[in-house]
């Protein structure tokens, strides 16, 4: 006879050890690629800005299923949207396998990222029924599971991949996908979903947590950041690992997964001891652990010693960040842990996809020197964030507004806002102290302007550079001059944009909350791609 949970009631550690494992196995098949894309892209012919859009898509798909399947653990009955998903992973895992093409993995890699979530559900449950002494160290143990199954993920994909290929892989995840829903539906009890009404007003109601609790918003982005550094260097580490000095295999850079046990073994006790010593001390430990990590990625980069040593301390130091935060996220409102969960992770997940990208963009104009800033970078935002933002110790933990309160908030906020508006005349500098000063919209600035920078750099910038480029080389040397990288045409577009970019501003014809966000994204990718150009001289430069 299945057992009847709970709130706050135990949770027994059948149950526990169940959820534990299978959210190791069921969020491994979004890390199997890591090991596997060298392999895919000989075998495919593509290059290697396109395969590793495949991990790329796979954490959007990751982040998809977080908004719009995790929530539904609150609607119906969790057992039966983990079995729906597992069934439908199945199918997926066995299309990438058969995968003629690379736009065929990428759709098939999306999808599995969508259903991949389910470890997502089973953290709610750790939380939501363990007693409240026990609830730190059992989210923190499914978490081990969980870590556990990203570690052991690249270690068996890069082992099978060199004994019997890529394909293969796909192939023993399906099966495992199939023996994990078996489990699940024999040991899983019901439970009943704690939210009456439909899945609009579901939906809804996310935002309406977004915008009543800022620690929130606050632990969610800071986190984000954070892991987007981290998942910067898996994304790119078979690339650097497969080239000079190392011209290691598959099955060597999946080994080095086990350099992060180390993660999965401090969760449970970063989870114990929460806390205790407070979610703003281990975020700062934390971020100084994955500096520290990346100093070491530099100073060590041609050697396994920096790598491994590396890829301990940004493991411990990941899990510092985010197993703090995501433990204190689910006292603000139990009832609805699963949205307050899919806020965390979907926009966690956002990060992940944002410094995969931007790690695989850097590491083909700048090698892994690009990456290293990449992850620099985002990791020091996350630094600032909790400079600037104070976690409220105070914070209200029932699942009411008060209104009164929140609107004297909103009202400073906007007073100050509009100080720092009408007073400065950088663009540029407007965002970045807006942001810093109003935690409100801090996830919806720091979303808008990464899109910004991503559609002028992918779609325009980056194709002008590649032109322009080109065209140079195949010009006579002594008709070159400072202003040749750009042609007439080019030059009248770029004056245009500063003219009407100087107009608007003048005449303050857009708000400028926008304009300090959309400037701040083209700002830039401007930087960018003309950090792209310097590159290319210096390269090119007359060597006496």
């Amino acid at each position: 006879m299945k057992q009847i949970l709970k709130e706050n009631g135990g949770l027994p550690a059948s149950i526990l050890w169940t959820l534990a494992i299978v959210a190791g196995i069921s969020v491994a098949n979004l890390y199997y690629n890591q090991p596997l894309l060298n392999m895919i892209r000989h075998e495919l012919g593509v290059s290697e800005f396109e395969t590793n859009l495949i991990a790329m898509v796979t954490q959007i798909g990751y982040a998809l299923g977080l908004l719009f399947i995790v929530p539904l653990g609150d609607l119906y009955q969790r057992k039966r949207i983990i079995l729906t998903s597992f069934s439908i992973l199945i199918v997926s895992l066995l299309v990438i396998a058969m995968a003629p093409n690379i736009h065929v993995i990428l759709c098939a890699s999306l999808l599995t990222g969508i259903c991949s979530v389910m470890p997502q559900i089973f953290i709610p449950i750790a939380s939501q029924f363990s007693r409240p002494e026990n609830k730190g160290r059992n989210v923190g143990i499914v978490v081990s599971g969980l870590l556990t199954g990203i570690l052991a993920s690249r270690v068996v994909s890069g082992f099978i991949g060199e004994l019997f290929g890529w394909r293969e892989m796909y192939y023993i995840a399906a099966g495992m996908m199939l023996i994990c829903g078996m489990v699940v539906m024999r040991v899983l009890p019901d439970i009943r979903p704690n939210f009456q009404g439909k899945y609009s007003d579901l939906m809804k109601s996310l935002l309406s947590l977004l915008k009543q609790y800022p620690e929130l918003r606050i632990f969610s982005v800071r986190a984000a950041l954070a892991f987007g550094s981290f998942l910067a260097m898996w994304s790119c580490l078979a690339f650097k690992m497969g080239s000079a000095p190392f011209y290691a295999d598959s099955h060597i850079i999946g080994m080095l997964g086990l350099c992060g046990i180390a993660g999965a073994l401090s969760a449970s006790l970063v989870g114990k001891y929460v806390r205790k010593v407070g979610v703003r001390r281990f975020n700062f430990i934390g971020c100084g652990l994955i500096l520290s990590a990346w100093l070491l990625l530099f100073i060590g980069e041609n050697s396994y010693w920096g790598i491994v040593a590396g890829i301990i301390i940004i493991d411990i130091g990941m899990q510092c960040i985010q197993l703090s935060n995501q433990t204190r996220i689910f006292e603000l409102c139990p009832s609805a842990s699963n949205r307050i969960n899919t806020i965390f992770m979907t926009t966690y997940f956002i990060g992940a996809s944002t410094g995969t990208f931007l790690a695989g963009t850097f590491w083909q104009a700048f090698g892994w020197h690009g990456v290293i800033g990449t992850g620099v970078a985002l990791t020091t935002g996350s630094l600032l964030i909790l400079f600037f933002q104070n976690d409220n110790p105070n914070s209200n933990k029932s699942c009411y507004i008060n209104h009164e309160v929140r609107s004297k908030q909103t009202s400073v906020i906007n007073h100050s806002r509009h100080r720092l508006d009408s007073g400065g005349s950088n663009i540029l500098r407007i965002g970045i102290v807006t942001w810093l000063n109003d935690s409100q919209y801090w996830l919806f600035k720091v979303g808008e302007a990464t899109v910004v920078f991503l559609l002028f750099f992918v779609l325009v910038f980056r194709k002008l550079y590649y032109k322009h480029t080109r065209r140079i080389e195949q010009k006579k040397k002594e008709k070159n001059c400072p202003f040749s990288f750009f042609d007439a045409k080019g030059w009248i577009v770029m004056c245009f944009m500063i003219a009407m970019g100087i107009t608007i501003r003048t005449l303050h014809l857009l708000p400028d909350t926008f304009i300090s966000v959309f400037y701040t994204g083209l700002s830039l990718a401007l930087m960018f791609t003309g950090t792209l150009f310097i590159r290319y001289w210096w390269r090119r430069r007359p060597h006496t």
